[in-house]
């Protein structure tokens, strides 16, 4: 699995040549002859007809924290000095949801990720499920690595890194409604200065790991997993092996 785009293709692709009892290779020499919007728009359709079926099986969940990574309640505010802590990494599950509309995330796929990245947009409809990390030191410069991990089956489809997509997602159906989010702040999210903050998405798209450096303001991040039950991990898998044969 090299990417998440290559990954969606290869379901495409096994799902088609299932229902249509075409060959796969036909079918792959279909989607390479398609524009790239058009594959975008199977791919991110696909999706999203999978979790509309299914969303009432999924399951979604943090598996396990490492480092300075916590999972805690919801509080009842995030806007700075609300919720400080020098010695921990927080993550606030925010439950799954419909999206009301498209949202564009600044990270995504496997890697090193700094905000103000390459643009993707998750489409509307698509079900989701939310959590936010949050950083806000008592004082002075301080900093902290940790990570997490989902729940098997459950990948990563982005994240919003820089203030513009963390405001655009904060509120309804994302944002908890009764926790104050710092939205319009330009202190929140990544700081952009090289050396700074940056998180590592794991090639299974399973588990994020953060490196922070918090000085001025909160350091932020929200992360989109989609929750899939056991057979859509099945399905992914065999689409892996379909993308390797592809090369």
């Amino acid at each position: 699995m090299h990417d998440l785009r290559a990954l969606y293709t290869g379901t495409v692709v096994i799902l088609t040549a299932q229902i249509t009892h075409r060959s796969t290779d036909r079918l792959k020499e279909l989607l390479k002859a398609s524009s790239a919007a058009t594959r975008h728009r199977m791919r991110w359709g696909l999706l999203c007809v999978l979790t509309f079926m299914l969303a009432g099986q999924a399951q979604a969940d943090i598996l396990a924290t490492s480092g300075a990574m916590v999972e805690v309640a919801p509080p009842p505010s995030l806007v700075s000095g609300a919720f400080e802590s020098s010695t921990e990494i927080r993550i606030i599950d925010e439950g799954s949801k419909f999206l009301a509309g498209p949202l564009f995330v600044d990270a995504f796929g496997p890697g090193i990720q700094f905000p103000a990245g390459p643009l993707d947009v998750l489409p509307p409809g698509l079900f989701v499920h939310t959590y936010i990390v949050h950083f806000d030191p008592a004082g002075g410069i301080i900093s902290l690595a940790g990570g997490v991990t989902f729940d098997p089956g459950e990948i990563i489809v982005g994240m919003a890194l820089h203030p513009p997509y963390l405001d655009g997602s904060d509120g309804f159906p994302v944002g908890l409604p009764a926790v104050t989010y710092p939205t319009g702040s330009t202190t929140r999210g990544f700081e952009t200065l090289p050396g700074t903050d940056s998180a590592t998405i794991a090639f299974d798209l399973n588990s994020v790991t953060f490196d922070l450096h918090a000085e001025l303001g909160i350091d932020q991040a929200r992360i989109f997993t989609v929750p899939e039950p056991s057979t859509i991990a099945l399905l992914m898998a065999g689409a892996e092996l379909c993308v390797r044969r592809r090369r």
